[in-house]
């Protein structure tokens, strides 16, 4: 089995100090600016343009702790998957596709809107698609 490197935490400062080997894949979940509270403090209620600005401090390292060809994995809302299109596209990245993830416990939704029922997931790579 390969070796595996796990890293918890602010990925903002996390991969700023990175100094180990590139990564093969990388995941993000962030917070998806939908006013829930969290524990660590953050922030999880900006106006779009600042959520934008935090999001992309979060995204800055990511190619460059990448290895050629890797792959990058990122979750958000529907109301900011636009948005998170264009920073992986500005950083360089490589669309390859993006994936519903459907469920079958739907979240609850307020104030008139319809229940969600899936998630979009955007893959990229850095450089072209390995064979």
């Amino acid at each position: 089995m390969a070796n595996a490197t796990i890293l918890q935490g602010d990925c903002r400062w996390e991969l700023r100090d990175w100094k180990g080997p590139p990564f093969d894949l990388v995941f993000c979940d962030p917070p998806f600016n939908a006013g829930k509270q969290y524990a660590d403090g953050v922030d999880d209620n900006l106006p779009a343009f600042e959520y934008r600005e935090w999001l992309g401090d979060r995204l800055h390292e990511v190619p460059r702790v990448m290895n050629q060809g890797a792959s990058i994995w990122l979750m958000n809302d529907t109301r900011h998957i636009g948005d998170c299109q264009a920073m992986l596209e500005d950083l360089g990245l490589t669309f390859q596709n993006m994936v519903a993830w459907a469920y079958t416990n739907p979240t609850p939704a307020g104030n008139g809107r319809m229940a969600k029922t899936w998630r979009p997931i955007l893959y990229y790579t850095k450089g072209p698609k390995p064979a």
